[in-house]
């Protein structure tokens, strides 16, 4: 039997052809997926897939966590299913996602009107893991616009104190920190000022 690490949960997914499993990091969110998919054989295969984009540093990282237990967890599964368990499971590249609605808003540099800096309104995020989440999905952006860029949290509470967890991904990752408006305002209005200087 398999215990998963006390940072790693999962969830079950019925899939029109069979079932995926998917695996979350308490810290950097959505890590991978088991897929058992019925082949027409009778047989069922087994693949994994590592979630982000292949040119993300951070998907490295979520594959360094989720290949060892992509691994062992197939190999489990292939014996319990009949088969030999004959070297590693295919990892494969996951799917294009539909394109999912992410608020996030561009500032302007007020000297020449390019981009200065991205925030990203993680509408949704729980947790570190949840961030992680929204900067994965927005990567592409991310890199395209390279400016610096913010992942938010909602507030925590009402108000102009209501702090919320930021988590800066671009051009350089920062901890999570947990800032007011008024706080993070004023951090964005210094870097917004430098943009053309």
């Amino acid at each position: 039997m398999f215990n998963l690490p006390p940072d790693i949960s999962y969830n079950k997914e019925q899939l029109p052809n069979g079932f995926a499993f998917n695996f979350r990091h308490s810290q950097l969110g959505n890590i991978g997926r088991i897929l058992l998919q019925e082949r027409p054989d009778g047989q069922t295969q087994i693949l994994c897939e590592v979630v982000g984009d292949p040119d993300d540093p951070m998907t490295a990282k979520r594959a360094a966590i989720f290949k060892p237990i992509g691994i062992e967890l197939s190999n489990q599964l292939d014996v319990a299913l009949g088969g030999k368990a004959q070297g590693n499971p295919t990892f494969v590249d996951p799917p294009p996602k539909s394109i999912e609605k992410i608020a996030s808003k561009i500032i302007p540099c007020p000297k020449s009107g390019r981009p200065a800096a991205l925030l990203i309104f993680a509408d949704y995020a729980e947790d570190v893991g949840g961030l992680e989440d929204y900067a994965r999905l927005m990567y592409s952006k991310i890199v395209e616009l390279d400016v610096p860029t913010w992942v938010i949290a909602p507030p925590e509470g009402t108000g102009r104190n209501a702090a919320a967890n930021i988590l800066k991904v671009h051009p350089k990752r920062e901890p999570v920190c947990k800032l007011t408006p008024d706080e993070f305002n004023q951090r964005l209005e210094r870097i917004v000022a430098k943009h053309c200087i």
